[in-house]
């Protein structure tokens, strides 16, 4: 089974605006447009930051590029989205179910989302809706997103915006051996770990890279990609980052 992991897409309402230089709604445009042309993907995870600023006309412009996406998107916010706003701007082909079963997987998407803030947290309702899930299939195998990393990636301006309380979040994940990996966007890079033989991956933005390892905001001259997942049937993980 394969899953695509694109995020950090980063869309501007303006339609002459940039990030940093960069024409964001081009960047997923060439994106999608290579995922269509190389990739049959049983389904794609959208990992947060949809849009730069959260506001209607900004969901609206992420939508239609998103529509010509042969397969259905699975989208969790990241720390620049309004969830409210992003769930009712954001239709078909968009979906927002956070529970999804697919061939004999399972696919858990969390919502890391901080009000006003950069960083991320997972609050006490969300742990135990993950806990919840897990113990209700411990024998099913399962890949866990969410928006914020929940490492440290090496890169202090970075780690002092990733997951407020990874230790809560590591002690579920520690007593589920049904959990196979853990995906993240928000870091615009690719980062790559193992814990107690869980892979723990990122994925590069459509848009904007930053710079591994940097103390401050650097920007990085590698070009935008996404993540290739094939979920195996003996419920192990391959995975690969495809630059464009």
């Amino acid at each position: 089974m394969s899953i695509i992991q694109i995020t950090d897409t980063h869309i501007l309402s303006d339609p002459a605006g940039t990030f940093d230089g960069v024409d964001t709604a081009q960047t997923l445009s060439t994106v999608l447009t290579h995922i269509r042309a190389n990739e049959r993907p049983d389904l794609v995870l959208l990992t947060g930051d949809l849009v730069h600023e959260p506001d209607q006309a900004s969901y609206i412009r992420l939508h239609n590029l998103l529509n010509p996406v042969p397969a259905p998107i699975y989208a969790i916010p990241g720390n620049h989205d309004k969830p409210v706003l992003m769930r009712t701007a954001l239709g078909e082909p968009v979906r927002h179910e956070r529970d999804i079963a697919i061939n004999n997987w399972r696919i858990l998407l969390l919502n890391s989302w901080l009000e006003d803030e950069h960083a991320g947290v997972l609050p006490a309702t969300e742990l135990q809706w993950f806990e919840a899930r897990l113990n209700e299939q411990p024998d099913t195998p399962t890949l866990v997103a969410l928006h914020h990393p929940p490492v440290s990636i090496g890169s202090p301006w970075m780690d002092a915006m990733g997951l407020h309380n990874p230790e809560e979040f590591f002690t579920i994940l520690d007593r589920q051996p049904q959990v196979a990996g853990v995906i993240w966007g928000h870091i615009h890079q690719v980062f790559e770990s193992e814990r107690n033989g869980v892979k723990l991956l990122s994925c590069p933005s459509t848009c904007v890279q930053f710079r591994p390892g940097s103390h401050e905001y650097a920007k990085d001259e590698l070009g935008p990609g996404y993540r290739r997942l094939i979920l195996q049937e003996n419920g192990t993980i391959d995975s690969d980052v495809i630059r464009i």
